[in-house]
């Protein structure tokens, strides 16, 4: 009996409980046949550790996506205020009385 049997759904927690007795049920029918548990639990923690691993990777992929937003429209041109803004600043008081026909 799968997933569909039981009428499982995709929510991460029910999934979870349902691996974990999937995994502990495994662990049943090893201790059931008289074999070692060690080297069921660890191919389990393995499993376990490329999974954490995997979610990780996938998080850390997603970061640069999420932080295109905050820097293009947020630091970007906080940063070109503070680096152009003086040398605007110069620029018209020169600029200005120049136009305008008065001497500096």
């Amino acid at each position: 009996m799968g997933r569909r049997g039981l009428g499982i759904t995709s929510q991460p927690l029910v999934l979870s409980c349902y691996q974990t007795l999937s995994a502990a049920i495994g662990s049943i029918r090893v201790a059931r046949r008289a074999a070692s548990l060690a080297p069921a639990l660890r191919t389990h923690t393995h499993y376990l550790r490329l999974r954490l691993r995997q979610k990780a990777r996938e998080a850390a992929c997603q970061v640069a996506v999420k932080l295109i937003f905050p820097v293009f429209f947020l630091i970007f041109p906080a940063m070109l205020l503070v680096t152009l803004g003086p040398a605007v600043l110069q620029i018209m008081s020169q600029l200005v009385p120049m136009l305008l026909g008065a001497a500096p």
